[in-house]
């Protein structure tokens, strides 16, 4: 493989942020390390607002389009409740257990509408809805819909079925469950007891939206021994297997923060991402801005070169990134 496809390829891998809130900063982003997405954090709100916001977003994606040839995944957290990124004027949704004791319904017409809000400003992939199953008093709290499986699977329908309609691709989360966990990973890393039989019901709303065609999922950053006995999900082959070989995921997986701090209390951010990659991930959201990034693209690259991130694995990664980019182009622009 050629350096600029190989370039290319590692790039393709990786969903960005970046520190401040300025244009020139996020084309730069693109430009040296060509990544197959952007993720916008509080800090990177503009001075200018709503417009300036979507004047980034309008560029970069016109820059990528331009000089990568291919379309940028704009992405942000936007469940609603405590989870949302943007102030004032852009609405706060309400979190996920108020709108599933609301039923359904309510919960397409939120996703909707904050799908519609965040196409509106240039925003393509809301990485919601969380399918754990859990109780209020978990480390989720609510930001799980129940405590019922199948109740989760329902609303997590309706949150993909609104997402849709409003104009942006969904992402469920955190695969394969964090309810049981103890633990937040924001700072920790939990680990969750039990065999896949006992961890079957947390699969079910991942199953439901597999089959209705999801096209990203997020997994977590907790330990499983009934899957995997030496490895936390993020580095388990094991357990992405779960997700692409059992459940027949064809879409991308997406590891959760390599910033967090159940990772960054035990790996490198330059170890995890490789780590992560060879385990089967997609795409490395990497939260913590150019320096990570360039270690991380190094890490990949030295894993290449190692044979420890193969030529099948790279090409699976990019196929499934094609489907995401067709997937885009089916959107309703608002």
């Amino acid at each position: 493989m050629a350096r600029e496809e190989l370039l290319d390829a590692v790039g393709g891998l990786m969903m960005l942020s970046w520190e401040g809130r300025e244009l020139d900063e996020v084309l730069t982003l693109i430009r040296t390390f060509r990544p197959a997405g952007v993720i916008f954090f509080e800090r990177n709100y503009p001075a200018g607002g709503p417009e300036a916001l979507r004047e980034i977003l309008g560029q970069a994606q016109l820059t990528a389009r331009g000089e990568l040839g291919r379309p940028l995944l704009t992405a942000i957290d936007y469940e609603g409740g405590s989870v949302k990124r943007l102030p004032p004027p852009f609405r706060r949704p309400p979190a996920a257990r108020k709108l599933a004791r609301e039923g359904p319904q309510a919960v397409e017409a939120a996703a909707q509408a904050a799908a519609a809000e965040l196409n509106g400003c240039g925003f393509n992939l809301n990485l919601a809805p969380v399918l754990d199953v859990g109780g209020a008093d978990g480390p989720l709290g609510s930001r799980t819909f129940a405590e019922d499986p199948q109740a989760v699977a329902a609303c997590g329908l309706a949150w993909l079925r609104g997402c849709r309609r409003g104009g942006a691709l969904a992402c469920g989360k955190h695969f394969p469950g964090l309810g049981p966990a103890k633990l937040d990973t924001h700072a920790e890393l939990p680990t969750v007891e039990g065999d896949r039989e006992k961890l079957a019901a947390g699969l079910a709303p991942f199953q439901a939206l597999v089959a209705a065609g999801l096209k990203l999922i997020m997994t977590n950053h907790a330990f499983y021994p009934g899957l995997d006995a030496l490895r936390p999900t993020t580095f388990s082959p094991l357990a992405v297997g779960l997700l692409k070989d059992d459940l027949g995921f064809e879409g991308l997986t997406l590891s959760d923060d390599l910033g967090m701090g159940a990772v960054t209390g035990r790996w490198s951010s330059a170890q995890a991402a490789a780590e992560a990659a060879a385990a089967g991930h997609d795409l490395l959201l990497v939260g913590r801005g150019a320096e990570t990034a360039l270690a991380s693209r190094e890490a990949l690259l030295a894993a290449v070169e190692a044979g420890r991130l193969t030529a099948e694995r790279l090409a699976d990664a990019r196929r499934r990134l094609e489907r995401i980019w067709a997937a885009l182009a089916t959107l309703e622009v608002h």
